[in-house]
């Protein structure tokens, strides 16, 4: 089964390190976007995926986006901010995010969590 990683981040040099850590793994479509602007305008037609989201971009940020496709119930979110705190990790969670972790992350962690989204995804399509 192939699976489906969108990575959201205005941060060039992040995405390319999240897509060369992911395209380790054969079984994984990854797909980048620049912006939470760019993302929501394809969020609709995508597959179901996880979805590795920055919090603080120009535009729509990570907290709009999530907003936005909260009622798809096409992605599992997951924030990735280099300026985190309590209140923004509520604001997330509350927001539809999975999970909530800062940069720089550790890669066997966030390797987990995308292992748990994915879970989560399948328990939601049954």
């Amino acid at each position: 089964m192939t699976r489906a990683i969108y990575i959201v981040d205005d941060d060039d040099a992040v995405r390319a390190s999240l897509h060369s850590l992911l395209s380790v793994h054969s079984d994984l479509v990854i797909r980048g976007y620049r912006s939470g602007d760019a993302f929501l305008e394809d969020a609709e037609t995508l597959e179901p995926g996880v979805l590795l989201l920055d919090f603080h971009m120009p535009g729509a940020t990570g907290l709009d986006v999530l907003k936005a496709v909260r009622n798809l119930g096409l992605f599992a979110p997951i924030i990735l901010t280099g300026q985190g705190n309590v209140n923004l990790a509520v604001q997330a969670m509350k927001a539809g995010a999975l999970d909530f972790i800062e940069k720089p992350y550790e890669a066997e962690v966030l390797m987990r969590l995308i292992d748990t989204a994915f879970s989560r995804l399948e328990q939601d399509s049954d």
